[in-house]
């Protein structure tokens, strides 16, 4: 493992732009935050795309010859992915969180920056190690909908 080329990685697809957004934030008083979100969805939802289909290509001699070993780890992964986000809700509501902080907690618990793990565990691992984290990405973007779809319905009923 070439632990300075997995860092140069990091640093270049989390913490430069984190660094960068904050800094538009900030020399545009918050405007940015208004206006580039619907102006760059359409690249965000591209850039998803490549990313997956690009990590996904690692992934597939293992999808192929699928074994008990890998559907008991696509069940883990499914357990972990859904317990995220339940236990993210739970915890707000225990701690008699607004609607608002409840869906904050519910979605920071759940979803996590697994696509630069993919693309991270694509360059630095063997292609095993990406099963895990292709799996988790796509039961992520499924539970995130279904989370907010349940949780929308169940606030409307109150």
């Amino acid at each position: 493992i070439d632990g300075t080329q997995m860092m140069r990685q990091l640093i270049f697809m989390v913490a430069l732009p984190a660094v960068l957004a904050m800094t538009l934030n900030q020399c545009s008083k918050g405007k940015a935050q208004k206006v580039l979100p619907s102006k760059l969805a359409p690249f965000s939802k591209m850039a998803l795309i490549f990313v997956v289909a690009s990590n996904s290509s690692g992934v597939a001699p293992y999808i192929r010859h699928m074994n008990l070993e890998r559907v008991k780890v696509a069940g883990v992964i499914l357990l972990l992915a859904a317990g995220g986000y339940a236990i993210g809700l739970l915890i707000a509501r225990l701690m008699h969180q607004d609607w608002e902080t409840q869906i904050s907690m519910m979605y920071g618990a759940g979803m996590r920056n697994i696509s630069a793990g993919a693309v991270i565990a694509a360059t630095s691992f063997p292609g095993e190690v990406l099963f895990p984290v292709m799996i988790g990405t796509l039961f992520q973007q499924v539970l995130a909908a279904l989370y907010g779809k349940i949780v929308c319905e169940r606030n409307k009923s109150k």
